[in-house]
């Protein structure tokens, strides 16, 4: 169970970002991604955040996490990481 704010779909956020992605318009959908979607939707942060991020939304009944891209610009260190630091910490939780 995963339940969000719906304020900015309301608004018409989410179907102007998808339209820009049906569009291919990538560069377009950058400006529509404000801070409050971005903490809805992601956890990012060194391991030590991300872990306890996480933790929280296993607390309050997640019951699937997706670990991965976008990973920063050392995609392989990143990788490195979520493998040893961030997805061992959770194993059998989800």
């Amino acid at each position: 169970m995963f339940l969000v704010s719906a304020t900015w779909y309301r608004s018409g956020q989410a179907k102007a970002i998808g339209e820009a992605i049906g569009a291919g318009k990538w560069g377009d959908v950058g400006p529509l991604v404000d801070d409050n979607m971005t903490d809805v939707f992601v956890r990012a942060g060194d391991a030590e955040t991300c872990n306890k991020k996480i933790a929280e939304l296993l607390d309050t009944g997640v019951t699937q996490v997706a670990v991965g891209s976008p990973t920063g610009p050392d995609v392989e260190e990143a990788i490195k990481i979520c493998g040893t630091d961030i997805i061992p910490p959770f194993k059998g939780c989800c």
